[in-house]
């Protein structure tokens, strides 16, 4: 950091206690000035994988206490220090990283499913609650990243992605995340707020069945071209009914024209 011209500290805290939240903003701001920028990337998984119908109180309260609660209290502190200087001409951020999981079931993983929603929430929360006061709030959602904590289960997530599971069929980095993470803690995108960013490959892309569209056939491609095209047809007639109020004289006949027409589109 000190090669590249920019002042850093380290320092320890477990943000799960949040009564050492003060004290961890303190040092931070005593060896490197007023923060206006916070970062929330702490986080835990779980402590084993297993049936939904197993966890324990135990097991989800670790993934909240780190995941969900100590984040919002930090950044509840973090907050009230902003709100309480004067407004500097520059952007304020909030960066939150959760998981692709707050929206995409991982079964064996329910508590820090759980945890990350919940996250994700909390991140739109403070973006309404400080938007108003110059300060942007954003929410950045990894997918299948290359770390210890996905490791545990590298074979099983490489089989998925020859399965089509990606878009982009290959293993995030961790400096694609940190890309993305800059770019909203540099305020380059200061017109903004509650964005959530997406570094997953296209993973919580909705798509057509369950292959990818490589290995898509001929005729299944055909059989989509039907359905689109028969949904055209569905939305064009559905246009014709609802696009002018007709008048009460007109509006038998024309109720009349637009089941006719949605008849013989059924018909073929």
């Amino acid at each position: 950091m000190a090669q590249a011209g920019a002042r850093s500290c380290a320092l320890t805290c477990d943000i799960a206690e949040t009564r050492g939240h003060d004290k961890l903003l303190d040092e931070a701001e005593a060896a490197l000035g007023p923060i206006d920028c916070l970062v929330n990337n702490a986080g835990v998984s779980v402590l084993s994988r297993g049936d939904l119908l197993d966890v324990t109180p135990e097991a989800n309260d670790h993934c909240q206490h780190v995941n969900t609660r100590g984040t919002f209290f930090l950044t509840q502190a973090f907050a009230r220090r902003l709100l309480a200087r004067p407004t500097p001409p520059h952007h304020r951020r909030v960066v939150t990283i959760t998981s692709t999981n707050a929206q995409a079931v991982s079964i064996q993983r329910g508590e820090y499913c759980v945890s990350k929603a919940a996250l994700s929430m909390v991140s739109s929360l403070f973006a309404v609650r400080l938007g108003g006061a110059g300060i942007g709030v954003y929410e950045v959602m990894p997918g299948l990243i290359e770390t210890e904590m996905s490791m545990v289960s590298r074979a099983r997530y490489e089989a998925e992605i020859e399965r089509g599971w990606l878009v982009m069929p290959r293993w995030g980095r961790p400096k694609e995340v940190g890309r993305a993470v800059a770019t909203l803690a540099q305020g380059l995108l200061p017109y903004t707020v509650g964005q959530a960013v997406r570094v997953d490959g296209g993973m919580l892309i909705h798509r057509y069945g369950k292959r990818s569209d490589r290995a898509t056939s001929a005729t299944s491609g055909r059989g989509l071209t039907q359905i689109i095209f028969g949904v055209a047809r569905a939305a064009i007639v559905f246009a014709r009914c609802s696009s002018t109020a007709p008048s009460p004289s007109r509006r038998s006949s024309r109720t009349a024209a637009s089941s006719g027409a949605t008849r013989r589109w059924k018909a073929r």
